[in-house]
């Protein structure tokens, strides 16, 4: 199994004048403006030039699509395909973003899997200090996925498994659950032009929780890793997260109130990757939503050639280096022992073997640059 061959960005100049603005629907593709999202487009968003030296980026509230921005030599390099950005030079991975995902379940400070690379969500207001505008697109190139089946499905877990080396380089991030796969699945097959999902068919488990750190802290080689101790960097997410709570002043609980804020919209974002360029939405609702879109529980007697938690420990001998035995310590009897606190922690999600597998699909197949490569 090979991924296509990776993209070129093409990258348009777009000169405004000082004073001037640009309405973001003006940098949608053809099929984005047919998504059928009934929106009114001029309240997407703007991206104005204050002065000579600064551009301001407005989000507007109806924006449905993902968004990324970096700032290189007084270029602010703005695209909604987070693969392009290594091309221009933001080709470092983040590990930050990595442990807010194992620990966490999403990011803070709208990082991405690319270090300086920041996501903006609807309703955002940036002001940013630059020279040039860059617009990067993915036209006439396709997104660089998977185009082998890893085994012919069978069931419906076979196809979830299938379908993870595909979404993961369409969302260019590690994730911690199959859900992402299985949406992904559902707009391939649903025929309506919007998918609606209900918050119980969201993963189940999200934010930091002692049992869920117990399981990373087995697979990590140590607590201190590429320089970052894993207990005070995950305290100081969680002191974040709290004084913005007291700072909101919110009639939700703590534990709602990071849900609602920090939570949804990073899912949302993801999403959002998945539904572009496929001429749908997905948007996560309250209540029940559509049928059809939890995903169903893969298991350990799954067949082993789509087993996730086999799958898993093979990462050990065939997965990237850096990944299975210096980022993480895989070896069979580690492994092992993660998978058994994993079952215990939630028989429907497998975080880490999920995390591990689509970290492991990104390295392996895309020049990034990471940490200790030698593992020495």
């Amino acid at each position: 199994m090979r991924p296509s061959k990776g993209k070129t960005p093409l990258m348009r100049e777009k000169v405004l004048p000082v004073g001037a603005e640009v309405s973001l629907s003006s940098f949608l593709s053809d099929t984005d403006w047919g998504a059928g999202h009934g929106e009114d487009w001029t309240s997407l968003g703007t991206i104005k030039r204050s002065d000579k030296n600064t551009f301001h980026l407005q989000v507007g509230k109806a924006f449905r699509f993902p968004l990324y921005y970096y700032l290189k030599d007084d270029r602010l390099f703005v695209g909604q395909d987070l693969s392009l950005f290594p091309a221009v030079g933001a080709d470092t991975v983040d590990c930050h973003y990595l442990i807010e995902i194992e620990y966490f379940g999403f990011s803070i400070e709208r990082k991405s899997l690319l270090q300086n690379v920041k996501m903006l969500f609807p309703e955002d207001d940036v002001v940013i200090s630059a020279r040039e505008l860059i617009w990067l697109s993915a036209e006439h190139h396709q997104f660089g996925s998977f185009d082998a089946a890893l085994v012919t499905p069978e069931e419906a877990t076979d196809k979830l498994f299938n379908s993870l080396p595909e979404v993961t380089s369409k969302l260019f991030s590690p994730v911690d659950t199959t859900f992402y796969a299985h949406i992904a699945n559902r707009l391939a097959e649903s025929s309506g032009t919007k998918l609606k999902v209900g918050r119980q068919s969201l993963p189940l488990t999200v934010g930091y929780q002692e049992k869920r750190a117990k399981i990373f802290n087995k697979a990590h080689k140590n607590r201190v890793v590429e320089g970052i101790d894993l207990q005070s960097y995950t305290d100081m997410v969680q002191e974040e997260l709290d004084r913005a709570w007291q700072d909101s002043e919110s009639s939700l609980d703590r534990e709602d109130y990071t849900f609602q804020t920090f939570y949804l919209p990073f899912a949302q974002f993801l999403l959002n990757i998945l539904a572009m360029n496929t001429s749908k939405m997905v948007e996560i609702v309250e209540g029940s939503g559509d049928e059809g879109v939890i995903p169903p529980a893969l298991s350990i007697s799954d067949k082993p050639i789509c087993n996730i938690y086999e799958s898993f420990q093979r990462v050990f001998f065939y997965g990237h280096h850096w990944l299975a035995k210096v980022w993480f310590y895989i070896p069979p009897m580690i492994s092992s022992a993660a998978i058994k606190q994993q079952q215990k922690y939630s028989e429907r999600e497998q975080h880490v073997c999920v995390f591990t597998l689509t970290l492991d699909y990104l390295l392996r197949f895309n020049n990034l640059k990471i940490g200790n490569v030698t593992g020495e």
